[in-house]
């Protein structure tokens, strides 16, 4: 839903950049209306003048659409948690739950590597964790330990647990020389 109020904003944006500098043009007489007629007919009365307008619009669509798909992609959903306590506001960045996540996850012994992102949006929380882990685990079993763990961890410090949704992935498994015990 962001991404369709984002296009949304960034489509009004050029039109009304578009219109505006329109209307300046027409109030400050820079283009006479002969002129505009005169090319709005040359437009309709030449067919090769009709494909070189469509593909220059074209062409302002497709730039537009670049710059929104850039902006879209440089604009991150929240990056904190915000809430208002007694004394003021406490602010949680992404970064910090991403540290207190790792933690959390190095204790079991069977994961090698870490991979962790975050989201944030009003106040509850979504966590992609794509996990390495050393052969000889129970795959479905370290994946709901993990899940548990961070999901009490995060519903302590931050007090959402309902609101917390975490998703974990094993993107690879490790052939390892012994089988190494669980830690909890």
């Amino acid at each position: 839903m962001k991404v369709v109020n984002a296009f949304i904003s960034i489509f009004s944006i050029f039109v009304f950049l578009t219109m505006g500098s329109f209307l300046m043009i027409v109030s400050f007489h820079l283009i006479s209306q002969e002129e505009v007629l005169r090319a709005v007919t040359e437009v309709y009365a030449e067919p090769l003048r009709s494909l070189q307008t469509a593909l220059i619009g074209v062409l302002f669509i497709v730039i537009g659409l670049t710059f929104s798909k850039i902006f879209l992609k440089n604009t991150k959903g929240e990056d904190a948690i915000v809430f208002q306590g007694e004394n003021g506001t406490i602010t949680v960045t992404a970064k910090a739950i991403d540290d207190v996540v790792r933690k959390v996850i190095r204790k079991f012994s069977a994961v090698k590597e870490i991979k962790i992102k975050t989201v944030i949006q009003d106040r509850s929380l979504s966590l992609k964790i794509k996990l390495v882990v050393w052969s000889g685990v129970l795959i479905p079993e370290i994946i709901q330990e993990v899940q548990l763990e961070v999901k009490q961890r995060l519903g302590r410090m931050l007090g959402l647990s309902e609101r917390i949704e975490i998703q974990v992935d094993i993107a690879k498994v490790i052939l390892s020389k012994e089988p190494k015990a669980e830690v909890a």
